[in-house]
């Protein structure tokens, strides 16, 4: 059982990005509050967390890479939040939801 007191570790790893796991979307629409994962409702989103309604949604990444290094081999991680995301993307998670809306791609 986990520790409810446990704070997070962190740390640096470094290697090569082996692949961006796509079975999945990257991101997800978030509540511009809470952060929180948000429904869309005709042309509005709800959170059913803090129980509003938003014009525009927040955009945050939310993905799993494949990095390979010299010493553990191969590793997998998850990519959360737009700081993070967008490094490795190049853009914000709102600019590539607009380049696939643009596309026609859900």
């Amino acid at each position: 059982m986990t520790d409810p007191n446990a704070k997070p570790k962190y740390f640096k790893v470094f290697g090569s990005l082996q692949r961006i796991m796509s079975d999945r979307p990257l991101y997800y629409l978030s509540c511009p509050e809470c952060k929180k994962k948000v429904m869309e409702d005709r042309d509005v989103v709800k959170c059913e967390n803090c129980n509003k309604v938003f014009n525009e949604p927040n955009c945050s990444y939310n993905f799993t890479v494949r990095i390979s290094d010299s010493l553990t081999g191969t590793l997998y991680a998850t990519v959360l939040g737009d700081e993070s995301g967008s490094e490795i993307m190049g853009m914000p998670a709102k600019d590539l939801r607009q380049i696939r809306e643009a596309e026609g791609v859900p």
